[in-house]
């Protein structure tokens, strides 16, 4: 994918992110692994949204994304596992995953 499609999606990634953020806080039920998952997302969202924005390098960028896509799987894991969660955490979940995962196929 080219650098300048990577900055018009990557938007849509840090929403789907924060959906899922908002989804976990209200959702007293939810495992600590898949918390911290989601947490870890929210923190390389941000450092990877300055690189996305800044950078031209295509390889760095494709690196932040693949980074983002190995929590985002843990995510995913955590949230399939776990019978608990409410469905409103578990579409934003995986939503996010979904989201992350096409940005890096395209």
């Amino acid at each position: 994918m080219q650098i300048s499609e990577i900055k018009q999606q990557f938007p849509q990634v840090v929403q789907s992110i924060d959906r899922a953020t908002k989804a976990l806080s209200s959702d007293t039920s939810a495992p600590q692994e898949l918390k911290d998952a989601v947490r870890e997302l929210g923190t390389q969202t941000k450092q990877a949204g300055t690189l996305v924005q800044q950078s031209s390098d295509e390889r760095s960028v494709q690196g932040v994304i693949e980074a983002l896509e190995k929590v985002g799987d843990r995510a995913k894991k955590a949230v399939e596992k776990s019978g608990d969660v409410s469905p409103e955490t578990r579409n934003a979940v995986l939503q996010a995953h979904d989201q992350i995962s096409r940005l890096k196929r395209n």
